[in-house]
């Protein structure tokens, strides 16, 4: 992790609006990129909720076409995403990509 900046881009998400709530979230994390001029800044969105079974592929393009991290609380209850460390929201993505 060292010196690496990132950049949030939290949305909340149900169903139904989880494509374009996470649409949202990855132009508004490329503006914030470039109009702070950090270009090498890590992009997370971060969304309530897991993207519903027919948008699962959702998570690939984030990740492996955009090369952006993504997150969401697993278990859907409340808690607090934001005291994961991004390293650790690395590792939680990683599980939810093994778990699907």
């Amino acid at each position: 992790m060292g010196d690496d900046l990132y950049f949030f881009g939290m949305k909340s998400t149900t169903d139904e609006n989880a494509h374009s709530q996470i649409r949202r979230a990855i132009s508004q994390l490329y503006e914030y990129r470039y109009l702070q001029q950090v270009p090498s800044a890590k992009l997370v969105v971060v969304i309530e909720n897991p993207p519903p079974k027919e948008k699962k592929w959702i998570v690939d393009y984030v990740v492996n076409d955009r090369k952006l991290l993504i997150a969401w609380d697993g278990d859907q209850k409340r808690s607090s995403i934001r005291r994961k460390s991004a390293l650790s929201l690395r590792s939680y993505h990683d599980r939810q990509i093994t778990n699907r």
